[in-house]
């Protein structure tokens, strides 16, 4: 007699077996070589009833042939549970030997889930490309559940069938998987578990405009489609906004590959402080300063100001919706025939004196007791013209009461806090009296960030000074700053000098790592550009940074900040990277080198890089590489770190920034490195596919090479390997290389060309040179810090 079944769960089954099928299966379909297998007979001392809820699927034996014993129940299993999202449940219960196997149902839904291994231009091979090069490189935490096991050595098939355990969205069980990840674990990665699932990456909102493949469609809906079909938009009428139109259309399968999900936004009303500046700009600020307010007049509309305040980051506006129905159309210059006419705005003015801003009391039809005299208005005609109306009466009041004391002049400076301001009809746009004195937004407090585009640029020329060669020659003219200080840094100090006209710059924040902000922008230089590029016109892969993250802030005011002005960089720009523990002297040496900035901290732009994410100094912290286990000897008798440099090329990538640079230096922390050499260096290289061979030590075959003290790749040779590196992983053997080596012959393999320059770095390593010979561009090693800076006093000084 047959014991009662007992039950377990799919994916717990799993851990009886090994995944792969077996060396003769390995060019084969999974789920095809699963049904030769069943179909080659063989005894069987067990059988398995697979079950979801209460429908039997079949019963499925435990082959002595055909599969290696223990392996087909895994695959089996697992199967299962995948086909049905980890729900399935087997039975395991003793049969008799030479029992009639029944698998013909099992087989058959196996074959409706054939297996796949992604290849190039599929979303799965994307997925699982991202997966192996930046998303266990940088994201190890997110693996550590359903793939403990997965390492950045394993499989592309090993890490297909992880990304389907963590996320099946876009990706088939892979075909006979290569030492998978061991099955004791699938239990933890049921399919529908959010636990396992791979974070957002999260690609930033946007309004679409016109021009871009989503506004015909957007204005398709709002003008026709809501009409003819209106069940399409649920919840929608035909006032709805533009925005709610395209976030409609963002969740419409058939418009979301085109269509991306909306920002939030807000129009600006009476009554909100960001209305009320709109008006002040309209009526004070662009006469003042026309040059302050590039690209809107006194006509411009309300949402069109907005805008500029917005971006520009002149008030605390939000960013302006595109208005609903009609509005949002003669905003971008259409007119929607299938519209409702708008009705008639109403005769009577209604002063909704409640909404008005900084009023203790209504004490009347358009009249308030007004609470901010001194701080943001001067007169009660100040007041009302914030309100777009014109001052019919003031008086002092008794003690925040609306009793009057004594009658003021509409123009009198109110001497305390508060008075009583009554404000008639809405006045023409022009008729408005100047608001003097609005407090710190407007009048003498109205920012300004300088541009050489200003008409009178002299503030813009002295920042300039300040940045490139004041800071450098008399750092004590400008107390509190560094190199690395921003634009509005320096123009804020030359502000508080009377005898220099520097207006007060805006307020600005360049995103840093940690925000938001920073990973939106991060994801537009990487993918966005390249797979939306409508959504980013103006924009490319060599886009600075700041210039996305302005872009983005015009999109998504919740998240980025208006950047501050991006720094000037040197021709050929460089992007300076140096890797190094936070023990031991080479932390020394960065920290130093960084409080003098010098070394990679004199590139335009620069990435220190640890084995954990330490701070250096204000505002510089390290780029943390992930751990890759203990490193041995290369071939050559030096460290064999070409793993641990993977990681640390992945890192660079995920960075971003490379991207608008001519040339990435890799400098070790040791090497004594003159930047403005560098770049004479390789200025006869700029805008070539190529990369630094730096040591004829020896001649033979092999030589020159690139020794790894500096490595410098143009834009388009460190492209070419970060498209082509799993190649090198997959058909170079690096395992006992070092990082140099495998950088050079990854290159060389993928059909990048190399260079030699001798002179690119004096190292002692390879045939020496002299710290005080200006042939030089840089030095190594000096792995102190009295040797380093000894090293580059000398450099310095020597004559080019």
């Amino acid at each position: 007699s047959s014991p009662e079944p007992q039950a377990v769960s799919a994916t717990a089954l799993a851990v009886s077996g090994t995944f792969p099928l077996g060396a003769g299966a390995r060019n084969a379909p999974w789920c095809s070589a699963m049904r030769a297998a069943f179909l080659s007979g063989g005894e069987t001392d067990e059988e398995c009833i697979a079950c979801v809820g209460e429908a039997e699927i079949g019963h499925v034996p435990r082959f002595s042939a055909g599969l290696p014993r223990g392996q087909w129940t895994a695959g089996v299993a697992l199967s299962v549970a995948l086909l049905f999202g980890g729900s399935g449940f087997c039975f395991l219960r003793r049969r008799s030997v030479g029992a009639e196997p029944r698998f013909d149902q099992l087989v058959e839904l196996a074959e409706q889930d054939q297996c796949h291994t992604a290849i190039r231009g599929e979303r799965c091979w994307t997925d699982v490309h991202w997966a192996m090069n930046i998303g266990l490189p940088t994201h190890p935490d997110w693996y550590e559940g359903p793939c403990p096991d997965l390492t950045v050595a394993s499989s592309f098939e090993e890490f297909q069938a992880c990304v389907v355990r963590m996320n099946k969205t876009s990706c088939q069980l892979p075909c006979n998987p290569e030492n998978v990840i061991p099955t004791d674990v699938v239990n933890q990665a049921r399919h529908d578990s959010d636990m396992h699932r791979v974070a957002d990456r999260g690609d930033p909102c946007h309004i679409v405009k016109e021009g871009e493949d989503c506004y015909p469609h957007v204005v398709q809906a709002m003008t026709n489609d809501i009409f003819v079909t209106p069940e399409k938009f649920p919840g929608l009428t035909s006032a709805s906004t533009f925005e709610e139109f395209q976030a409609a259309l963002h969740r419409d399968p058939e418009h979301s590959a085109i269509c991306p999900r909306p920002c939030t936004c807000h129009d600006a009303v009476e009554g909100d402080a960001c209305y009320m500046h709109v008006m002040w700009v309209k009526t004070t600020g662009i006469a003042g300063h026309p040059d302050w307010y590039r690209g809107v007049t006194p006509d411009s509309t309300v949402s069109e100001i907005q805008a500029y305040l917005h971006k520009e980051a002149k008030s605390s506006c939000g960013m302006p919706c595109s208005g609903g129905g009609r509005a949002a159309e003669r905003d971008r210059g259409t007119t929607p025939v299938a519209l409702v006419p708008e009705p008639a705005p109403p005769v009577q003015d209604q002063c909704s004196e409640a909404n008005w801003p900084d009023q203790g009391k209504v004490c009347g039809k358009c009249k308030v007791l007004v609470s901010a005299f001194g701080s943001l208005y001067k007169t009660c005609a100040n007041y009302c013209a914030a309100v777009s109306r014109t001052c019919t009466g003031a008086w002092n009041e008794l003690e925040g009461t609306c009793q009057a004391m004594s009658v003021m002049a509409c123009d009198e400076t109110v001497a305390s806090s508060e008075a009583i301001c009554e404000c008639g009809e809405k006045a023409a746009v022009g008729t408005l009296p100047t608001v003097s004195g609005a407090g710190p937004e407007y009048g003498d407090g109205e920012c300004h960030t300088a541009s050489e585009d200003d008409r009178d640029s002299s503030c813009y020329n002295d920042v300039k000074f300040a940045m490139t060669k004041g800071i450098r020659e008399h750092a004590d003219w400008y107390p509190g700053l560094t190199p690395q200080s921003t634009f509005e840094d320096f123009q804020k100090l030359l502000h508080e000098n009377p005898e220099l006209r520097c207006p007060k710059p805006c307020e600005c924040k360049t995103s840093r790592e940690g925000d938001e902000c920073h990973k939106n922008v991060q994801w537009v230089i990487r993918e966005g550009i390249e797979k939306h590029p409508s959504w980013y016109h103006g924009l490319s892969e060599k886009s600075r940074f700041e210039d996305v993250q302005k872009r983005l802030h015009e999109d998504k005011n919740t998240t980025c900040p208006v950047p501050c002005v991006p720094k000037m960089w040197g021709s050929p720009s460089l992007y300076c990277v140096a890797v190094f523990r936070a023990e031991g002297y080479e932390s020394e040496l960065v920290r130093e080198q960084l409080a003098k900035n010098v070394g990679i901290f004199a590139c335009d732009e620069y990435a220190p890089m640890c084995d954990q994410k330490i701070t250096l100094g204000e505002n510089v912290e390290t780029l943390a590489i992930p751990p890759t286990g203990p490193v041995g000897k290369s071939k050559d008798g030096t460290a064999a770190n070409t793993l641990v440099f993977m990681q640390m090329w992945t890192v660079v990538y995920m960075d971003a920034r490379w991207k608008a640079h001519d040339w990435t230096i890799k400098a070790d922390p040791d090497a004594v490195i003159i930047p403005e050499r560098i770049r004479y260096h390789l200025q006869p290289h700029n805008g070539k596919t190529v990369f630094v061979k730096n040591c004829m030590k020896y001649q033979g075959p092999g030589w020159p090479m690139m020794f790894g003290s500096i490595e410098a790749f143009s834009v388009s040779a460190l492209d070419m390997y970060y498209k082509g590196a799993q190649r090198c992983r997959d058909h170079l053997q690096w395992q006992a290389w070092g990082e140099d080596l495998f950088m050079g012959n990854c290159l060389n393999f993928l059909g990048g060309q190399s260079v030699f320059d001798g002179a690119l770095v004096g190292d002692q390593v390879c045939k020496g040179g002299n710290c005080d010979d200006p042939a030089f561009a840089a030095f190594h090693p000096y792995k102190s810090v009295d040797s380093w800076f000894d090293c580059y006093n000398k450099a310095i000084r020597a004559v080019a």
